[in-house]
C-alpha cells in the first residue's frame, strides 16, 4: 500500500458507520431513473433485510409498481461519498482535482432466433423480450400489442445487425397476420459498448494489485448495459471501468462447491439481490481511493 493511500484510509474505520447508515438509507428509499431525489429497479424486494425497500412508483401508464435497488448503485453512491469524505480530510496526501460524479438513470418467439440463427457463432449478443402487453381481458380481442425488447452486444455493428433483423421479422410477421397498420419502432434507451482504454486500465490494475493482492483480478466480458463511457467520450479523455464483489464469500463458496452458482447466487435485477454490507462498502471506498491516488498521490520522499 502506498504511503498516500495508507494516510487517506486511516480514517476509514471512523467513517464506516456513517457510510453504512448512508447505504441503508439509500437502499430503503430507491427512486426510478431521473427522479433520484433519494435514488431503482421495478421489482418487489424479497431479500428479507431489515432495511429492505417497500417503496412504490408509477409506470408511464400510471400503474403502481414496487421498486428496489437491485443493481448495486446504492453501494456505488455510498462508497463514492465515503471516498470523497476521506480525500477531503487528507488534503496533504494528494494534489490535483477530484470530480465526484453520480449518474442519474442507470439501467414473440421468432425474435429469439435472431441471435441463434442470424449472427455468427463467435458473435456474442443477448436479445430478450422482457414485456408483452396486449388487451384488457380474456374475452376482448386487442387491436394493438406492445413488445419491449432488451438488446445487448459488444459492438455497434452487431447492435445495428440485430435491430435490422428485429424490424424485418416484426414487419414480416405483421404482414403475414394481415395487420392493417405497419408496426412502429421506438428506441427508449441506448448505451455504447464499454471498452476500457489500455493505459489507465493498466495503472488502476497495478494499484489494485498492490492494495488488494490476490483479491484483484480481471473481470470477463459482461453483457450488462452501461452508459458511463458517454462521459469520457464527451470530454475526449480515456477511461477505465471496474467492478467490486458484493456476495457473501461463504455463500459463494458453498454454491460453487455444489455447482449451483447460477441458481443460488442472486444476480443484478433479481428481487433477492442483496450485497453484504461488509466488506462490500469498505472495498468500494478502498478501490476508489487506490485508483485515484495512483495519479494524485503526493510523491514520497
Amino acid at each position: 500500500m502506498s504511503r498516500a493511500t495508507d494516510t487517506v484510509l486511516k480514517g476509514l474505520e471512523e467513517i464506516r458507520p456513517w457510510v453504512e447508515d448512508l447505504y441503508k438509507d439509500l437502499h430503503t428509499h430507491p427512486e426510478p431513473g431521473l427522479r433520484e431525489h433519494r435514488t431503482a429497479a421495478k421489482a418487489a424486494e424479497a431479500t428479507g433485510l431489515p432495511y429492505a425497500s417497500t417503496a412504490t412508483a408509477q409506470n408511464a401508464d400510471g400503474t403502481s409498481v414496487p421498486v428496489m435497488h437491485a443493481c448495486g448503485h446504492d453501494v456505488h453512491v455510498a462508497s463514492m461519498l465515503g471516498f470523497a469524505r476521506l480525500m477531503a480530510r487528507s488534503p496533504d496526501a494528494w494534489h490535483g482535482t477530484v470530480v465526484v460524479l453520480f449518474q442519474p438513470a442507470m439501467a414473440v418467439v421468432r425474435l429469439q432466433t435472431v441471435v441463434s440463427c442470424e449472427l455468427g457463432a463467435a458473435t456474442p449478443a443477448v436479445l430478450t423480450v422482457g414485456s408483452i402487453t396486449a388487451g384488457t381481458g380474456p374475452h376482448i380481442i386487442p387491436d394493438r400489442a406492445v413488445l419491449q425488447l432488451n438488446v445487448r452486444t459488444y459492438d455497434d455493428d452487431t447492435r445495428a445487425e440485430v435491430r435490422a433483423a428485429v424490424e424485418r421479422i416484426v414487419r414480416a410477421e405483421a404482414a403475414a397476420s394481415g395487420a392493417t397498420r405497419d408496426p412502429e419502432f421506438e428506441t427508449l434507451a441506448a448505451f455504447p459498448p464499454t471498452v476500457n482504454d489500455e493505459a489507465p486500465t493498466g495503472t488502476v490494475a497495478a494499484a489494485f494489485t498492490e492494495h488488494f493482492g490476490e483479491r484483484a483480478h480481471t473481470i470477463e466480458r459482461q453483457t450488462a448495459g452501461e452508459d458511463m463511457s458517454r462521459i469520457p467520450e464527451a470530454f475526449g479523455v480515456p477511461f477505465t471501468y471496474w467492478g467490486i464483489g458484493g456476495t457473501d464469500p461463504a455463500a459463494y463458496e458453498k454454491a460453487a462447491a455444489a455447482g449451483r452458482l447460477t441458481s443460488d447466487i442472486p444476480v443484478n435485477h433479481s428481487p433477492h439481490f442483496a450485497p453484504v454490507l461488509q466488506p462490500t462498502l469498505d472495498t468500494g471506498v478502498r478501490a476508489l481511493t487506490a485508483a485515484a491516488l495512483a495519479w494524485l498521490a503526493v510523491p514520497e520522499g
